[in-house]
């Protein structure tokens, strides 16, 4: 985490908060899952080649599994089903 200092100093490992790396990392979901769709509306507008714009799906579509599988804890059908829809 930039800017900040480690609680405790242990060598060449540092300690952070539990709490504070997972607000960060619960606001980089966030960001995550907002930005995916609004790209690939954006991406869909401008994108004029019917074989582009399938291509674009597919790669938004698989950008939006993995983002789901990495940031959260769901099993493989929750995925599959959100990915699905």
């Amino acid at each position: 985490m930039r800017g900040q200092q480690p609680i405790r100093d242990v060598g060449e490992m540092a300690h952070y908060s539990q709490r504070k790396v997972l607000r960060v990392a619960r606001v980089v979901a966030m960001m995550t899952s907002s930005l995916l769709p609004i790209g690939a509306i954006f991406a869909l507008n401008y994108v004029h080649p019917l074989w582009r714009r399938l291509a674009l799906v597919a790669g938004f579509s698989a950008a939006f599994s993995l983002a789901l599988g990495l940031l959260t804890r769901a099993d493989i059908a929750p995925v599959f089903a959100a990915s699905a829809a």
